[in-house]
């Protein structure tokens, strides 16, 4: 767990589950500040000042910014960095400047800048969906569906839904993904492929506690169960002993 030493932008305390390595750092959290504070204001870049990581310079990687009090959440990505071995960066987009409350969503990995390596693919499981209300079904060309898990540390997932649609309107909901490990607790968001708004694209915040994956709610324009809606997301697993103590 990394707890951050400060920041630019006025956000309270940021903290994020990480999995470090040489050349690798994967991070996982999320945190709401308000964009009308001056600090967020008078910011050019977005940084976070945090304890040692293990690669001094990444390339970019993305994150989510949600405007999670509207109605139905809407996001759009922020170009993500980290600049060096205590900062991490993002670009501000002033899109939701004019909300009250803006969500910050890190399901990301950051490999080291300029480093020229093999590539080898990872051996993936072919991950299935199930729910006690709604209907959830995946894209039936498989690799569109992405499970990794590595060490059993940390891990990649990638969702592609035929069909995506909450048992009730307007309310949050669930589903699962039984191949998820039991150690699973973090956070990702599902992609809406349709929007009827001039900014961002709806989205459902979701927090992933073992095999089940919490979803925040879907208002009715957008529960038509229409392919395409997507997740794709970095994690990091807790040790066993942390999950006997969270219970």
């Amino acid at each position: 767990m990394i707890r951050a030493i400060s920041n630019n932008f006025g956000a309270p305390e940021i903290e994020f589950k990480d999995f470090q390595k040489e050349g690798l750092v994967v991070l996982n959290g999320a945190f709401r500040f308000d964009p009308s504070n001056e600090a967020y204001q008078a910011a050019t870049v977005m940084e976070i000042k945090v304890p040692d990581l293990s690669i001094n310079k990444s390339t970019y990687a993305a994150v989510y910014l949600i405007d999670i009090e509207n109605e139905m959440p809407h996001a759009t990505l922020l170009k993500a960095w980290i600049k060096d071995r205590n900062t991490i960066c993002m670009e501000p987009a002033r899109c939701f400047d004019s909300k009250s409350c803006l969500q910050v969503v890190f399901c990301s990995g950051f490999v080291t800048k300029g480093i020229r390596s093999q590539l080898v693919l990872d051996e993936a499981i072919r991950p299935t969906v199930k729910a006690d209300s709604g209907t959830f079904r995946l894209d039936s060309f498989k690799y569109y569906q992405q499970l990794i898990i590595k060490d059993d540390k940390w891990g990649f997932l990638g969702l592609t839904f035929d069909c995506f649609q909450a048992g009730v309107e307007g309310e949050e909901f669930s589903f699962m993904v039984p191949e998820l490990p039991e150690t699973m607790d973090c956070y990702a968001v599902v992609v809406i492929g349709e929007r009827y708004q001039d900014v961002g694209t709806p989205v459902c915040f979701c927090h992933i506690l073992g095999q089940v994956v919490h979803c925040t709610r879907v208002q009715h324009s957008y529960n038509f169960g229409n392919e395409g809606r997507f997740m794709l997301a970095w994690f990091v697993l807790d040790e066993p002993n942390n999950i006997d103590n969270n219970i």
